[in-house]
């Protein structure tokens, strides 16, 4: 009788032991499955995802950090100041004029200055307009920008005139206004 109670005791150790196996080998190989899958999904989204790109020209662009810094500090010494503004505000509209009135230190319009406006939404840094700039007043320049998306726009100004180049930098956020379901915002 003991061997017979024995061999069952062997037998159900020995099934204990093969689920045991089991659960555990297909525990690490969870963990390790779900850890390969996360680094797929993440270099599918690096390799597709238009938002996580990397600006144009980046390295050029740090390598040129200090000439960026010394010319912003020139025309930051320089006192000239930038009033924006963009039109139509219409939530449905692509097309926008961005008017850009540029002041010296002294507070007077500066005129006959030419440049180009560089522009980029925050969620689409790949895509950076370069808008040519039209005087269309004393002082006031003009510029014609595809600017569906709300949100946060990267702006930067070149402008020159004479002998003086103008460098100026902001983030502007945008809100567009519609007359949908809760009226006129």
């Amino acid at each position: 009788m003991s061997t017979v109670t024995d061999i069952n005791g062997d037998l159900i150790a020995q099934a204990t032991e093969r689920r045991a196996r089991r659960f555990w080998v297909s525990f690490i190989c969870l963990i390790l499955g779900s850890n390969i899958g996360m680094g797929v999904f993440a270099v599918y989204l690096a390799v597709s995802d238009p938002t996580q790109t990397v600006i144009p020209n980046y390295y050029q662009k740090g390598l040129d950090w200090d000439k960026t810094k010394t010319l912003l500090a020139e025309s930051e010494r320089l006192g000239w100041t930038v009033e924006v503004a963009i039109y139509p505000e219409g939530y449905n509209v692509s097309h926008r004029k961005i008017r850009l009135t540029v002041l010296t230190r002294d507070g007077k319009v500066l005129e006959k200055g030419y440049g180009i406006l560089s522009l980029f939404h925050h969620a689409h840094a790949k895509n950076i307009q370069e808008l040519p700039l039209t005087e269309v007043f004393p002082g006031v320049y003009e510029a014609d920008a595809q600017m569906l998306e709300p949100g946060r726009w990267d702006m930067t100004l070149h402008l020159q005139q004479g002998r003086v180049e103008y460098v100026w930098q902001r983030v502007k956020d945008t809100k567009w206004t519609s007359s949908g379901l809760e009226g006129e915002k």
